[in-house]
């Protein structure tokens, strides 16, 4: 019996699993916070479309970078989110609306077997998140604006899976921690260049100058989230 889940993680698994049974659907608001610092964490979500932030603070710096987008691409998440501790320590907020799946987190760790493939990928969702967050930290330390708002436009292109970002100019400035008077010109110019376009949002045009415009975080980010991955199968 094959599964008829979309996200990955549980579409992988058989369509009689026990753990599929306790699973609900819930939607995903804009603005919608699905944990906060310091709350219990007592459920688990696996969205199957829409976009999730995470937003932790490192002293006075707020770190913000993409959880989880549709069709289950990701670039921290990896097959959604999964914390391992009943506290939480960052900020889970719906930027995208969507769906997902929840189930309680009690639950989800009663039915993990010791050594299993299950196991090891929510192991490895848990290691792609803080080795991304901490590349975020060292990203917003040491590159430019300009270098932090295309990085962050490819990673979530990448998660959402299309060129068409819902998300404001402020938004977006809000994101890699840029006043307005940074970010505008920044995006202004790239309009002029043809690199992207305002429209609902912001849409990518020319994604391999959007590359060359972004510092290297990127493709750590994706190599890191392909090794840990890897290991776990």
């Amino acid at each position: 019996m094959l599964s008829v889940f979309r996200h990955p993680l549980l579409r992988e698994l058989p369509g009689d699993h026990e753990l599929l049974g306790h699973f609900e659907f819930a939607p995903l608001t804009r603005h919608q916070r699905l944990y906060e610092p310091g709350n219990l964490v007592d459920k688990l979500y696996f969205p199957e479309s829409g976009l999730v932030s995470v937003l932790r603070r490192d002293g006075r710096r707020a770190v913000q970078s993409w959880c989880h987008g549709s069709g289950g691409r990701s670039f921290v998440g990896a097959f959604g989110v999964f914390l391992p501790t009943h506290i939480c320590t960052s900020e889970y907020r719906v930027v995208v609306p969507g769906m997902a799946r929840v189930v309680a987190r009690d639950t989800m760790k009663s039915l993990l077997v010791p050594g299993s493939l299950l196991e090891a990928r929510v192991n490895a969702i848990v290691q792609i998140l803080n080795s991304a967050m901490q590349q975020m930290l060292l990203c917003h330390s040491w590159h430019l604006a300009s270098e932090r708002i295309a990085t962050q436009l490819l990673l979530v292109r990448y998660a959402l899976g299309w060129d068409r970002i819902p998300i404001s100019r402020q938004a977006l400035g809000n994101m890699v921690g840029c006043a307005r008077g940074t970010t505008y010109p920044v995006i202004e110019n790239w309009v002029r260049e043809g690199i992207i376009s305002l429209s609902r949002g912001i849409r990518i045009r020319d994604a391999p100058a959007l590359e060359k415009a972004a510092c290297g975080c990127f493709d750590i980010i994706m190599g890191e989230r392909d090794s840990f991955l890897a290991a776990a199968n």
